[in-house]
């Protein structure tokens, strides 16, 4: 019981609370009398000890020295308080005494000298008894509760509202690592306010209470190896959670514990074959839309006919433990799933064969590579466990998204060359490179073709169109190191003439021929045309 309720005992009507501010919810677990000198000893934590003050009446000694260094003994015991009988022995307790004992925050009660001793430890034990009992009934009710909850199978919903009805407290169930938020009754509190207050909770500690917050709650933290993956909070916990309550939480922790271990199974299964879905599309694998919206399905995606890009990202996580290494990737991942689902809805994560995390991301009217590019950041600062490298290549349909993979490679690489810090993200899109596209591809020579295909044959392409001299003009200026008035007199035409085809080039490559880096990609595409096609190449100079 508590001081608070044993004064409300119809014995202790008369007590008196001698102390000032002191803490009347302290726990009494006995009540022992006092009144022999060295009887002291034999004092334990939680009792709450009565005396006539006879062991203080030595007249060699300073009883009220002697009564102080009895509180201090009481205190460094831990007891819940102490009785006195005022009129016997003692017929008041100095002042100083009592200024000790507030100071401290130590109960002093005055007790009638009219009372006998069974009066007063009569009702205690009682009442201690019947509260023991009444404590083990509903203890044994809890454990019959989540008897019958195991049986019939029921889910963290009706987990949440279990706890609820057994604590007749507001409940709610966060479990970080799989995006689980659930709430008992509903809306009492935010899932943000719910991650605000776990900031605010020593990882270190397995509960934590906040006292001045609002919602009075007590946070009760599921680790693994020291890492956050789940709480339960219990709002409006104005005081010491009783022993029923108390088994209550500790079952519905077991019972997330073991919830978490199987649907994080069950994830780590459905991510392999998202993961088996990725290298498909990584290694060019699904030829028709008819496979690839099959297998979409096997993996709860739905797709559409429109472009995606595709995006690598890359850490070092600095775990030497396999097992390890492999859950916080996967944390990582439900993580990015979470922050990223209303930004940029719909995109598929996972990893490719190199453990690297993987985004197919829908192109459409608000997606861009900007967009993109900025919520990966952000995304990375709020992991805030490492350094992420990444690339992103350019937009394509998924039968052909394996250019895209190829593309974010390549930037990927261009990435890692530059200097990065913790919690950042160093990210580069292919439709920014330039030479680096060759030179940060894992096959440089088939890259310079890539190039060459994709320009130079728009130009031939439209040579042919419209009767022009667009290649041949390209292929002088740069003989002629981009000189307008040199170009002009090799072709016998005007340089205003050479100023327009640049121009037409412009337009139809996307890459100035004017602008010296996009120059080396031209160099280099024709040096592969001129090398694999000799004869067409002869055929398009005009000899």
């Amino acid at each position: 019981m508590r001081i608070i309720e044993m004064l409300e005992l119809p014995a202790f009507k008369e007590v008196t609370v001698l102390t000032e501010n002191v803490n009347l919810e302290k726990d009494v677990l006995g009540i022992t009398l006092f009144d022999a000198p060295d009887g002291y000893e034999w004092f334990r934590e939680g009792e709450f000890i009565i005396t006539t003050g006879y062991p203080f009446m030595d007249a060699n000694s300073d009883w009220e020295e002697t009564l102080i260094k009895l509180i201090k003994v009481l205190i460094n015991k831990k007891c819940s308080g102490l009785g006195i009988k005022i009129g016997r022995y003692i017929l008041e307790i100095p002042s100083k005494v009592i200024s000790y004992a507030s100071e401290n925050e130590f109960p002093i009660l005055h007790l009638p000298n009219r009372l006998a001793w069974s009066d007063l430890i009569v009702p205690v034990v009682t009442y201690i008894n019947n509260k023991q009992r009444l404590e083990l009934e509903l203890t044994r009710d809890v454990y019959e509760n989540f008897h019958a909850f195991l049986t019939n199978g029921k889910g963290l919903p009706d987990l949440a509202n279990l706890l609820h009805k057994l604590t007749s407290k507001p409940i709610a169930i966060y479990i970080k690592t799989l995006n689980i938020y659930i709430e008992a009754p509903s809306t009492w509190i935010s899932r943000n306010d719910v991650e605000d207050l776990i900031t605010n909770v020593p990882i270190d500690k397995n509960s934590y209470k906040l006292k001045e917050h609002e919602y009075q709650p007590l946070i009760r933290l599921i680790k693994s190896t020291l890492h956050f993956e789940a709480a339960v909070i219990i709002g409006n916990v104005k005081a010491d959670l009783k022993p029923w309550e108390l088994v209550a939480i500790e079952q519905a922790v077991t019972i997330i514990k073991s919830e978490i271990e199987r649907l994080r199974s069950i994830a780590t299964i459905y991510q392999r074959q998202k993961n088996t879905f990725i290298t498909k599309l990584q290694n060019g694998v699904i030829k028709s839309y008819e496979v690839l919206l099959r297998l979409a399905q096997e993996i709860r995606w739905k797709i559409s006919n429109n472009n995606f890009y595709a995006v690598l990202l890359n850490c070092d996580l600095q775990e030497t433990n396999e097992v390890q290494l492999i859950e916080k990737k996967l944390n990582i991942i439900y993580m990015m799933e979470k922050h990223l689902e209303e930004s940029l809805p719909g995109t598929l994560i996972g990893f490719d064969l190199s453990n690297r995390f993987v985004l197919l991301i829908e192109v459409n009217n608000e997606v861009t590579e900007n967009l993109i590019i900025r919520k990966l950041k952000e995304l990375i600062t709020t992991l805030n466990i490492s350094t992420f490298y990444g690339g992103i290549g350019r937009a394509y349909p998924l039968l052909q998204i394996r250019n895209s993979f190829k593309e974010a490679e390549t930037a990927l690489n261009f990435s890692y060359t530059k200097e990065s810090y913790q919690n950042q993200l160093t990210i580069y899109s292919f439709s920014e490179l330039n030479i680096e596209r060759i030179l940060y591809s894992n096959n440089p020579l088939k890259e310079s073709e890539t190039i060459a295909d994709e320009y130079l044959n728009n130009i031939i392409e439209y040579d042919k169109k419209k009767n022009s001299e667009l290649f041949i003009t390209l292929k002088v200026f740069l003989e002629n190191n981009a000189s307008h008035i040199d170009t002009a007199k090799a072709l016998y035409i005007h340089k205003n003439t050479v100023r327009y085809r640049l121009k037409v080039i412009r337009e139809i490559t996307g890459l100035d021929p004017e602008n010296i880096k996009d120059q080396i990609l031209f160099v280099m595409a024709l040096s592969v045309v001129e090398i694999s096609e000799p004869k067409a190449m002869a055929v398009t100079n005009g000899t």
